[in-house]
């Protein structure tokens, strides 16, 4: 998925940086420092590192979730249901 992915941002010009380890302090770093405008990521692990927004749970039509940190506050309790 990652090569599709870069192949795609090549093909129309878009400038990212793919890293071979865990890159989420430094992805932070990138965002507070206003370097991109959202981080795509694996998971939202970003997110406590200080990143305003991710998106993730990318699938291979590039849908995903995003999230952004001002609205975090807004969440509402999730209860567990039991089934039946």
């Amino acid at each position: 998925m990652r090569k599709v992915l870069v192949e795609a941002l090549k093909e129309v010009g878009v400038n990212f940086m793919v890293s071979p380890y865990e890159a989420d302090a430094q992805l932070a770093y990138f965002a507070q420092n206003a370097l991109v405008d959202v981080v795509i990521s694996e998971d939202g692990d970003t997110l406590p590192y200080g990143c305003a927004r991710v998106f993730f749970k990318m699938d291979n039509c590039g849908r995903g979730e995003e999230i952004q940190q001002q609205f975090i506050g807004n969440c509402q309790e999730v209860r567990e249901r039991s089934a039946g």
